[in-house]
């Protein structure tokens, strides 16, 4: 292993953390654009360089018999060795980004069964906060809460639908939903996901 095996991973986080430090001076939807690229670029490459890591570090650690047996066993042998410590949080990070990826789809199934258990995805509910949500998908829609009709005029609750079709209609969910993928596969970009759905409001 050398440490230019390290490098299309830091290319490509290091960039993705720095534009997410403040605003892009360029227009919010080009921002959401190049930052939902950027995160999952930089989510699958430190996962793809993590597992070839892994796979190096186990099979120098397996006898050599069993491993280059197969053309993948000797291509993994020629990557090694691999430290101990390097492999070690290689194999950490697999797992945190598996555990992460399985937590954010058992909540969005959750989310899912709920908009369908509560009916269509569009209409009024009976919650006395504050609250409008854009619901995608074929029979996805506007939300609004009883306690933000009573809050608001109806120009301004124009507005708020304006403000959430314009989310279906630019399909916004899918950058959110690719920031959210980065973050819960490499958690310490989680602040591009934070910028991002920022840049989306916006």
């Amino acid at each position: 292993m050398t440490w230019y095996t390290l490098a299309p991973a830091v290319l490509m986080a290091v960039p993705s953390l720095a534009l997410a430090r403040r605003p892009l001076p360029i227009h919010p939807a080009w921002s959401a654009r190049l930052l939902a690229v950027l995160a999952v670029s930089a989510a699958l490459t430190t996962v793809s360089t993590a597992g070839l890591l892994a796979g190096a570090f186990l099979a120098g650690v397996l006898p050599s018999d069993a491993v280059s047996g197969t053309e993948r066993g000797r291509l993994l042998l020629e990557h090694g060795p691999v430290p101990a410590p390097v492999g070690a949080l290689a194999l950490a990070l697999l797992a945190v980004g598996a555990v992460g990826a399985a937590r954010l789809g058992l909540r969005w199934w959750r989310g899912l069964r709920e908009v369908r258990r509560n009916g269509d995805g569009t209409g009024v509910v009976d919650d006395d906060r504050p609250m409008a949500m854009a619901v995608p998908g074929r029979r996805g829609g506007v939300v609004l809460s009883r306690g933000l009709l009573r809050l608001l005029g109806r120009d301004q609750l124009g507005v708020v639908l304006r403000h959430e079709r314009a989310h279906l209609r630019h399909r916004h969910h899918l950058y959110a939903a690719a920031g959210a993928l980065a973050a819960a596969l490499f958690p310490p970009l989680a602040p591009v996901h934070r910028r991002l759905r920022f840049d989306l409001e916006r």
